[in-house]
């Protein structure tokens, strides 16, 4: 165990995962990788309003009681529309002020002093770090960061999702070390 916020936190391991559900994402990793759970897909939709959007979503098994989940979320590409935890993630949407954080960011939130903090977006706003016309070091530059959210109390499994539309394909998402506590 390792201690997160003050809390004692549990390393999400590959035998905690219920499910992960995909859609016009390729999964090129999905297991335990140096002691814990990691996914990594390829991107495979680009369109924009189609329903088509690509997404994963990851459900953690109530093995442990848990309300908070840090995790890693590393990628490439661009989207005007993106969502990470929030929607079909089964978790709360980002507030500060109750504790939600995200930090260590690469190329997205602190690189610009216009992006806002936030954990969704469909738009060409300046504030959208994952938008083409704001990506830092061009289109294809790795974006990177950690966050910690919020579980949804409804009686359903909840974990790290993502989804994108209105972007470019054959790009990755890479979630990994998940901290449930």
């Amino acid at each position: 165990m390792a201690v997160h916020y003050n809390q004692k936190a549990t390393l999400v391991t590959n035998s905690m995962i219920d499910s992960v559900t995909t859609n016009a994402i390729t999964t090129t990793a999905n297991g335990d990788v140096g002691g814990s759970y990691q996914f990594r897909g390829t991107i495979n939709a680009s369109g924009c309003g189609s329903g088509t959007a690509s997404f994963v979503s990851i459900r953690i098994k109530d093995t442990i009681p848990w309300t908070k989940m840090t995790c890693y979320f590393e990628m490439d590409g661009v989207a005007s529309c993106w969502n990470f935890n929030e929607s079909l993630g089964n978790m709360e949407g980002y507030n500060e002020a109750l504790g939600d954080r995200i930090f260590r960011d690469t190329n997205a939130f602190s690189s610009n002093a216009n992006f806002q903090k936030k954990l969704n977006a469909c738009d060409n706003n300046n504030t959208n770090f994952f938008h083409s016309a704001f990506a830092t070091g061009g289109a294809a530059s790795v974006k990177s960061f950690w966050v910690t959210t919020r579980r949804t109390i409804n009686g359903s499994l909840s974990g790290p999702y993502h989804k994108r539309e209105c972007n470019d394909t054959a790009r990755y998402i890479l979630i990994s070390n998940i901290f449930i506590f």
